[in-house]
C-alpha cells in the first residue's frame, strides 16, 4: 500500500513538471507581421478631395497609416487587409505618394493632380505669386498675367519659381512690364497656353522655363532690351503667329530648331540678329513673312528648308543682308513678294527654285543690286509677267529677262 502511494506521487510530481515546461513553451511563440506590399492606385489622376485607393497585400485593420502626397497628408478613409482609401489633400500636387507605419516608409507609386483654378489671374507683386503658387494649381480655365495691367505699374516680380505645379493655361499667358524678372524658372511644366505674349520685361535674360511648352496659339516677343536667347522654346513644333520685335540683345533663334509649321504669319524686326539659323526646320508658312530692320542681319540663312508661303513675303530695310540664298527651298508665294531698301544686297540667288508669285514680285531702293539671272526659272519658264524693279542698280523688266538681259 506504501509503495502504491509513492508510486502516485512520483507521477503527480511528473505531470505538474510537464505541464508546467509547455506553458513555458507556449508564452515564447511569437507572431511575425508580414510587410505590406503596394499593387497599385486608383485613380492615378485625381483633384483635391477626391478619394485614392491604395491596392495591395498584408495590410492590418490595427495599424495607424499615414499617407503623404508630396510631403502633404491625406485623410484616410477606410483600412481593410487589401487596400486604404485616401482623401487627396488641400494644396496636393502632382508627385510621388508614401505611407508610413510602424516606423517604416514605403513608396506606394506616383499621381497627377488636376487642380483646378477657373478665372482670370492677375499677378503684381512677388506676394501674389507665391500666395497663388501655394495652391499648387495645374490648370487655369482662364489667363495668367504675370506683371503690370495695361502698362500701368511696373511689377515687383523676381521669381516664378512658387508657380511650378502649372501645366495647362487655356488663355493668354502674359509676362510683361517686370523690371526685375531675369527668367522663367518656375513656368518649366507648363505645356499648352492659349497665347504666349512676352513683352517690355527689361531685365529678363532668356525664356529657359518655358522649355516643356508644345502648344500655344500666337507668340508675342516684344522689346524686351536684355533677352539673348529664345532656347527655352525648344519643344515647339506649330505656332500660330510667331512675332519677335524690338529685342535688341537677341543674337540667336536656336531653340526654335523644331518648330516646322506657322499657321499664320512669322515677323523678325529690330533684333540683333545676324542671321535666322534656329529656323532650319521650318517649312511652310500660311499667311506672311516679314523680315525688318534688322541693323545686324546679314543673311536669311536659316529658312533653308521654307518652301512655300500662302500670302506676303516682305524683306525691308536690313541695311547689311548681302543675299537671299536662305531661300533656296523656296518654291511659291501665294500673293506679294517684296525686296525694299536693302542697300548691301548684291545676290537674290537664293530665288532660283521660285517658280510661282500669285501676284507681284517687287525690288524697290536696294542701291546694290543688279543682277536678276536667278529669276529666268520665273519668268522663262513658269511665264511669270508681274516683275516690279525701281531705283535698283539696275532695273530690268521681265522682257528684258526674257531677252536675257538679266543683268548688268
Amino acid at each position: 500500500m506504501k509503495k502504491l502511494k509513492l508510486l502516485l506521487v512520483t507521477l503527480i510530481l511528473v505531470m505538474s513538471i510537464t505541464s508546467c515546461d509547455d506553458s513555458d513553451t507556449i508564452d515564447t511563440i511569437e507572431i511575425i507581421k508580414k510587410d505590406v506590399t503596394i499593387t497599385s492606385i486608383l485613380p492615378v489622376t485625381a483633384t483635391i478631395g477626391d478619394i485614392i485607393t491604395v491596392n495591395g497585400q498584408n495590410f492590418d485593420i490595427n495599424d495607424t497609416y499615414n499617407i503623404f502626397f508630396n510631403g502633404l497628408e491625406g485623410t484616410v478613409t477606410e483600412v481593410t487587409t487589401t487596400y486604404l482609401k485616401v482623401a487627396v489633400p488641400e494644396r496636393a500636387k502632382t508627385g510621388e505618394i508614401t505611407i508610413n507605419y510602424n516606423g517604416k516608409t514605403i513608396n506606394a507609386g506616383t499621381i497627377t493632380i488636376v487642380n483646378v483654378f477657373t478665372g482670370h489671374v492677375l499677378l503684381l507683386t512677388q506676394q501674389e505669386v507665391e500666395d497663388f503658387g501655394a495652391n499648387n494649381y495645374s490648370a487655369i480655365i482662364g489667363s495668367l498675367t504675370i506683371g503690370w495691367d495695361n502698362n500701368l505699374t511696373p511689377a515687383s516680380i523676381v521669381s516664378l519659381e512658387s508657380l511650378s505645379a502649372l501645366t495647362t493655361i487655356s488663355l493668354p499667358l502674359k509676362i510683361e512690364g517686370n523690371t526685375a524678372l531675369t527668367n522663367l524658372e518656375g513656368l518649366n511644366n507648363v505645356i499648352e497656353t492659349g497665347d504666349l505674349i512676352i513683352q517690355r520685361n527689361s531685365a529678363l535674360a532668356n525664356v529657359d522655363g518655358l522649355n516643356s511648352l508644345t502648344t500655344t496659339g500666337t507668340i508675342n516677343i516684344y522689346y524686351n532690351p536684355l533677352l539673348s536667347s529664345v532656347e527655352g522654346l525648344s519643344s515647339l513644333t506649330v505656332a500660330d503667329l510667331l512675332y519677335i520685335n524690338g529685342n535688341a540683345s537677341l543674337t540667336s533663334l536656336n531653340g526654335l530648331h523644331n518648330l516646322t509649321t506657322i499657321t499664320d504669319s512669322l515677323e523678325i524686326s529690330r533684333t540683333a540678329l545676324t542671321n535666322l539659323e534656329g529656323l532650319n526646320g521650318l517649312t511652310t508658312i500660311g499667311y506672311e513673312l516679314n523680315i525688318n530692320y534688322n541693323d545686324a542681319l546679314v543673311s536669311i540663312d536659316g529658312l533653308n528648308n521654307l518652301t512655300s508661303v500662302s500670302e506676303y513675303i516682305y524683306i525691308e530695310r536690313n541695311p547689311l543682308l548681302t543675299n537671299l540664298d536662305g531661300f533656296i527651298s523656296l518654291i511659291s508665294v501665294g500673293e506679294e513678294f517684296e525686296i525694299y531698301s536693302n542697300d548691301a544686297l548684291t545676290s537674290i540667288d537664293g530665288l532660283n527654285n521660285l517658280t510661282n508669285v500669285g501676284y507681284s514680285l517687287d525690288f524697290d531702293e536696294n542701291s546694290t543690286l543688279s543682277n536678276f539671272c536667278s529669276l529666268n526659272t520665273l519668268i522663262i519658264d513658269n511665264g511669270f509677267t508681274k516683275l516690279n524693279v525701281r531705283r535698283c542698280a539696275y532695273n530690268p523688266t521681265s522682257q528684258d529677262i526674257i531677252d536675257g538681259n538679266c543683268s548688268q
